[in-house]
């Protein structure tokens, strides 16, 4: 590189392009970004017919997510260069991260009239579709590509997860089955792309057995991507076999094999928590603990955490976002009597939860529990250097929540103080848990000030809580505070079987839900009777999956909303509600308390039910035995 600089030096603006490109990368690695960023504006002067100079200035702006000036040079570069195809996906791409489709729409017709027919064009517009949540569209645009391109693995492989998408899992297999042996393991992006889908095939399934050999195969052969190592974990704590998981998790943290981010390694470090703490309450396990269990649980997982994140300085600075979100949970357990934020990985936290709930259901008394991510964030104030986001986040909330309707000005100013009132009357609040402030803002680059819209949601969560009862403690003496624990309880809920606990409490309970089939389903699995049933039209991000798309004709706000508050009857008190109807289902949950009902906002864990993989990962339900003695 030393001679790369000398031959600069002699030549100067008069360098060759080729010597241009290579310092630029350089200097790009080494982050050195301003530099980068003059020797391309210097390339694009000097050589003015290349487009590698604007590309350049491209990635540059992209790194240090500058959006709006990665867009201006792609327009800059489709003018100039308007055969030059890269400049048109980039722009689609872009346009797409920023919740701009409709320019990204204009952006692909413009791309299809000067571009030949190209597998990243159709990537590209495929991409857009799915982020609409028109997967039907999406599917026509990846059938036209087959035809033009039958020979592509990569092509087949997005295929077969959109099939997935729509619900069609027979074809997601005739797509994606065919090409397990052409991922060759060595392309780790390729095998990453094929293993997300092939795995949630496996899942839905219930083939733990193919699932098992999967993970095996991959991980004999070295392949220590997120997918198999997380997979494998998760499937070994699900199977009871908890020291082969303790082994393997801490094999991977002590390696360097795996191609694990330095965010991804600290993850993992929960995945070896939760393993150790089902192998020691499998060998004998105490159902009630200490008030002060959690606030321990708590510092230790945080004094874990931040002593990995100081050996990494140059990824996670001091004044990074992750350290002022750890000092708010520090102080949680000072001022909220009871904390349980370890619920992930920590099966005493979660049994200490069940007994609370319990002792609702037994003493028959008002209570709610709901739970905040980061949609329900978009709909809290944002702090003020991010508040130009919040009308754009709450649009792309709403949107994978209802489709095309949207709460207009004037109705929000009603909507929100329903939504403020019931997260203060709430009895059990869940906030972003240790795990997920981690798994959100340790993917967050250093240099992107303004987060994401996940990570601006989670943000104005903790302010909100901040605000409310952390910044004057002593103001909070006369109030009711909640109890905290993880905003993911109910899927953790899920994990240890403590569902199946509380439904065994009750003879029959009322359900707000997308999903009728939970009416035959409480009744022969548990013997709980369904008095009242609401239906609500289903999330719009997971309707084909659903096969419910149809049953969006009329939309969950404000028709049917109106409906189900007008109509929620407590038949008796202490009367339990399942609510699994999102962001408005905060509201139903307060609706219930106050007349009387226990309401428990149990989300996404109903989907797993009926086995319906709608999150990333479906935790396989421990076999330890989880009957509760108290």
């Amino acid at each position: 590189m030393i001679k790369l600089f000398k031959i600069w030096t002699f030549f100067g603006l008069y360098s060759p392009a080729w010597l241009y490109d290579k310092l630029g990368n350089y200097l790009f690695v080494n982050r050195q970004f301003e530099q980068a960023n003059t020797l391309y504006e210097m390339f694009q002067a000097k050589h003015p017919n290349s487009p590698y100079g604007l590309l350049g200035q491209v990635r540059i702006a992209r790194t240090l997510n500058k959006w709006e000036a990665a867009v201006e040079k792609l327009e800059k570069g489709i003018q100039k260069h308007p055969k030059y195809l890269d400049f048109y996906v980039q722009k689609i791409n872009v346009l797409i991260l920023i919740n701009k489709l409709k320019d990204a729409k204009q952006t692909v017709e413009l791309a299809k009239k000067n571009q030949p027919p190209h597998l990243s064009l159709v990537f590209a517009e495929s991409k857009l579709y799915q982020k609409e949540l028109d997967y039907e569209s999406a599917q026509q645009v990846l059938n036209k590509g087959l035809e033009k391109f039958p020979n592509n693995v990569e092509l087949s492989i997005r295929r077969g997860h959109n099939f997935w998408c729509l619900g069609n899992h027979e074809s997601a297999k005739e797509s994606l089955y065919p090409v397990k042996h052409q991922v060759d393991p060595t392309q780790n992006e390729l095998f990453t792309k094929f293993s997300t889908p092939y795995i949630y095939l496996l899942l839905q399934d219930n083939n733990l057995k193919a699932l098992k050999h999967f993970f095996e195969e991959a991980t004999a052969a070295g392949i220590l991507n997120k997918e198999i190592v997380f997979g494998y974990s998760q499937l070994l704590i699900g199977q009871g076999e908890y020291s082969s998981a303790i082994t393997f998790n801490q094999h991977i943290l002590d390696s360097d094999e795996s191609s694990l981010t330095f965010n991804q390694k600290i993850l993992l470090q929960f995945e070896l928590k939760k393993a150790k703490n089902l192998n020691d309450w499998s060998k004998g396990p105490q159902r009630l603990m200490s008030p002060k269990y959690s606030s321990m649980e708590l510092f230790s997982c945080l004094n874990t955490i931040e002593k990995e994140l100081v050996k990494n300085p140059k990824l996670v600075q001091k004044d990074h976002i992750v350290f002022k979100l750890f000092h708010s949970l520090r102080i949680c357990p000072s001022v909220f009597p009871h904390t349980y934020l370890n619920t992930t990985y920590s099966i005493k936290e979660a049994n200490t939860m069940l007994a609370l709930i319990i002792q609702s259901i037994q003493n028959k008394s008002p209570f709610s529990m709901i739970r905040l991510g980061d949609g329900e964030g978009a709909f809290l104030p944002y702090e003020k250097e991010k508040s130009h986001f919040q009308n754009s986040d709450r649009e792309l909330s709403q949107h994978i929540w209802w489709g095309d309707t949207k709460i207009n000005e004037k109705e929000w100013i009603k909507i929100q103080n329903h939504f403020m009132t019931s997260i203060k009357n709430a009895d059990v609040l869940g906030i972003p848990d240790v795990w997920r402030c981690c798994k959100t803002f340790l993917s967050i680059p250093l240099d992107q000030k303004m987060l994401n819209p996940e990570g601006r949601g989670l943000a104005a969560i903790f302010n909100f809580v901040e605000k409310s009862w952390l910044k004057s403690p002593e103001e909070n003496l006369s109030k009711n505070l909640p109890i905290l624990t993880s905003c993911h309880i109910h899927t953790h809920f899920t994990e240890w079987n403590i569902w199946d606990i509380i439904l065994k409490k009750i003879t029959s309970c009322s359900v707000i839900s997308c999903h009728s089939a939970l009416i035959p389903l409480l009744k022969e699995k548990h013997q709980v009777t369904v008095r009242s049933f609401h239906h609500i039209p289903s999330e719009y991000k997971y309707a084909q999956l659903f096969d419910q798309r149809d049953k969006h004709e009329t939309s969950h706000y404000p028709e049917i909303f109106e409906q189900i508050c007008a109509n929620i009857t407590v038949a008796y008190p202490g009367e339990v509600y399942l609510v699994a109807a999102g962001f408005l289902g905060k509201i139903y949950c307060n609706l219930i308390k106050q007349k009387g009902g226990i309401a428990l906002d149990v989300g996404s864990a109903v989907d797993y039910w009926l086995d319906y993989k709608t999150r990333v990962w479906t935790k396989f339900p421990s076999s330890i035995n989880m009957n509760n003695e108290s």
